[in-house]
């Protein structure tokens, strides 16, 4: 049979069951420290090494953008074209910026296949073929680099229009701030050069 003991409160006590002071609340945290401190210490000098391997390891990245105007005497009644984000002539344009025809002709002007950044070391390496672009089976020879060259190409592309304007922002990603600045460059001359 079980016994339950009553607790005893005496007149003019204002804690109720369950519940513990402040001192009472330091001192078993206090206490909880003191039986684990090995596990704790072994869990920060861990997580310390580890931001340490990562920070060492991990590449720096820079983006470099540049602005490109598609207004003007090639679009056809301009004037009456609207600039919201969701125009079919400048979303038509972004998607141009985009292409794989624009992305293979910068990559071999600029030598990409030749650059680690782009032929797949690391992890970029092991992405699934299954992904890769239909324009692919374009590029002659090299075909292994040249889908990690144009897979690394396009993860490290964005093209967006500026919000309604005829704008559109092109920016790359690289490992240096000049390479980023060539690359995006290359994308909007490339394309101004196509639509000539």
């Amino acid at each position: 049979m079980r016994q339950f003991n009553k607790a005893e409160f005496r007149e003019g006590d204002t804690f109720a069951a369950g519940t513990t002071t402040g001192a009472e609340f330091f001192e078993s945290v206090t206490g909880l420290i003191r039986r684990r401190w090995l596990a704790i210490a072994a869990g920060a000098v861990l997580g310390a090494g580890l931001g340490i391997i990562y920070v060492a390891r991990a590449t720096p990245s820079f983006t470099a953008s540049t602005k490109l105007l598609v207004a003007g005497e090639k679009i056809p009644n301009a004037q009456l074209i609207s600039a919201e984000p969701g125009n079919a002539m400048v979303g038509s344009q972004v998607e141009i910026l985009k292409s794989d025809d624009i992305a293979l002709a910068v990559i071999k002007q600029l030598h990409l296949i030749e650059d680690p950044d782009f032929i797949g070391v690391g992890w970029l390496g092991k992405l699934p073929k299954s992904t890769a672009s239909s324009s692919l089976s374009k590029v002659p020879l090299q075909q292994e680099s040249a889908w990690h060259a144009l897979r690394a190409f396009k993860d490290r592309l964005a093209v967006k229009q500026a919000a309604l304007t005829y704008v559109i922002d092109i920016s790359f990603r690289a490992s240096s701030p000049e390479r980023a600045a060539e690359i995006a460059n290359a994308v909007a001359q490339r394309y101004i050069d196509d639509q000539q």
